[in-house]
C-alpha cells in the first residue's frame, strides 16, 4: 500500500532493538529515574 501524503511507495519503519534490556554500564534503578522525574517535576521540567 502506498503512503497517503507522499508520492513514494517505500516501506520503511523504524525498527526496535533486538535486546529490550538495560546496558550493563547504567548502573541507575528504575527507582531512581522515577525519583529524579518527580524532582524535575517539582522544580516545573517537563520529563
Amino acid at each position: 500500500m502506498g503512503r497517503m501524503h507522499a508520492p513514494g511507495k517505500g516501506i520503511s519503519d523504524s525498527a526496535l532493538p533486538y535486546k529490550r534490556t538495560v546496558p550493563s554500564w547504567l548502573k541507575l534503578t528504575s527507582e531512581d529515574v522515577v525519583d529524579q522525574i518527580c524532582k524535575l517535576a517539582k522544580k516545573g521540567l517537563t520529563p
